[in-house]
């Protein structure tokens, strides 16, 4: 990335040179009366070398931003990580007291809905 934001970089300000003396020229001779009528409009210069130095500000403030990469190693244990067996099994008790206790109590109000339908 910034090998491409360099070379933009490089570009614009490549065409800005080249622009530069372009438009210095052009107000000498619209200043002193050589030239009276051309094809475009001497502001659209002007604008277009604003534009540029725009671009080339930007592209300076993101390379600015560009933080250099650093190799992160990584953290290998000595022994190799196995699941823990105690804490495994409590949660499994655990989980499976509650939805018994679960299946207990809805099989019993499947039972008293039934038992409701069939009195009515």
């Amino acid at each position: 990335q910034r090998e491409s934001l360099e070379s933009q970089l490089e570009a614009i300000s490549k065409q800005l040179q080249e622009l530069q003396p372009e438009i210095n020229r052009l107000k000498g001779q619209l200043l002193s009366g050589k030239v009276k009528v051309l094809g475009f409009n001497p502001l659209d210069l002007n604008k277009t070398f604003v534009e540029l130095k725009t671009q080339e500000a930007e592209i300076r403030s993101k390379l600015a931003l560009l933080v250099p990469c650093s190799t992160v190693s990584l953290y290998s244990p000595e022994k190799p990580v196995a699941p823990k067996a105690p804490i495994v099994l409590a949660v499994s008790i655990f989980s499976g007291f509650f939805l018994g206790l679960f299946v207990a109590f809805f099989v019993e109000w499947l039972e008293g809905v039934r038992k409701r339908r069939e009195e009515a």
